[in-house]
Parts: C-alpha cells; sequence; structure tokens
C-alpha cells in the first residue's frame, strides 16, 4: 500500500512538473 501510495504521488508530481513546464512555454509564446 505505502508503494502505491508513492507511486501515485510520484505520478501526480511529475504530471504537476510537466504541467508547470508547459504553462511557462505557453507564457514564453505569449
Amino acid at each position: 500500500m505505502c508503494c502505491c501510495s508513492w507511486y501515485l504521488l510520484c505520478g501526480t508530481n511529475l504530471f504537476s512538473l510537466m504541467w508547470l513546464v508547459s504553462g511557462l512555454f505557453n507564457s514564453g509564446t505569449y
């Protein structure tokens, strides 16, 4: 269970990082 929740947390962190980077690139184009 601990491993699973950590994996989920890692996945959300990666998704958040990608979203943040995507937002930065969008800001750069504008």
